[in-house]
Order: structure tokens, then sequence, then C-alpha cells
């Protein structure tokens, strides 16, 4: 684990299409596939946006996970919170300490800014991440997800 870090996006890194191969195949394992299009599309847009985060775990500078959520503000956070959307590792990398590396990172870059909560959701099936995510101290609790495509 000593060639890992953890690198904030920018699209200077030249490694835009590892990243959104890393990002297809996470679409593709959760099965809501993205085209490599469409994700380079997304991050040309969130480059632009102030209120998105994306993390890259690199090992030797190859991408092999990914943290992405946007900041928003609440009432029930008593300010503004961190929605993480979206947690990824290479398989090959996984139970190794690399997704809870991201996780810190994130947290740091939080605090740092004077943000103290965050929310994220999985599915009620996926008792991997929900393992991984109570013993990093959060709550763990069953929602009703309520979305609209307009």
């Amino acid at each position: 684990m000593k060639n890992i870090n953890i690198l904030p996006f920018h699209p200077s890194l030249n490694q835009n299409l590892e990243i959104a191969s890393l990002m297809k195949a996470y679409f593709d394992e959760i099965e809501s596939p993205k085209s490599v299009f469409e994700i380079n599309h997304t991050l040309s847009i969130m480059n632009t946006n102030q209120s998105t985060i994306l993390l890259i775990a690199c090992d030797n500078n190859l991408p092999i996970g990914f943290l992405f959520g946007n900041l928003g503000f609440g009432i029930q956070s008593g300010g503004p919170y961190f929605w993480l959307n979206d947690i990824y590792l290479d398989q090959r990398y996984r139970h190794r300490g690399v997704a809870q590396l991201l996780i810190n990172e994130l947290e740091q870059k939080l605090i740092k800014d004077n943000i103290h909560y965050i929310a994220a959701m999985t599915d009620l099936k996926n008792q991997q991440s929900q393992t991984f995510f109570r013993k990093l101290k959060f709550d763990t609790t069953q929602i009703i997800w309520i979305d609209k495509s307009i």
C-alpha cells in the first residue's frame, strides 16, 4: 500500500481515459451502464462545478478507484453537508484499506472546509457496503428512496 496515493481529480492528470474506464467498470457492475463518452462529458461538466468532489486512488499513478459526491446544504445537517454518490475500487484492491484511505482523505478535506456531515445510501442487499460504513462509524438506517426523472 505504500505506492497508493489519493489525488483530487483535475483534467490535467492526463489519466482521463483510465478514470473514465474505471468509472465505466463501476457503472457496469451496479447494472447502470454508461459509455466512456457519457462519463467524459460528465467529467468535463463537473470540472466547472465547485460543489463536486472527485478523489482518485492511484497505485503507481494508475487510477484504481474513486470517490465522488457533491456538497449540499440542509436543515437536518445544520448547514453544509457532503452527499457521497459513489465509491468504487478495482476488485484487485478491495479489502486492502484503500476505500478507507479515500474516506479519510475526504473527511480531512471536509473538516478543513468546515463541513461536518456526510450522507450516503446503499442498497439494502449490499451488506458489504453497510459493514464497511459501520466500521467507519457511519449510522445505518433503512430509508425509502424517492426520485423522479423530469
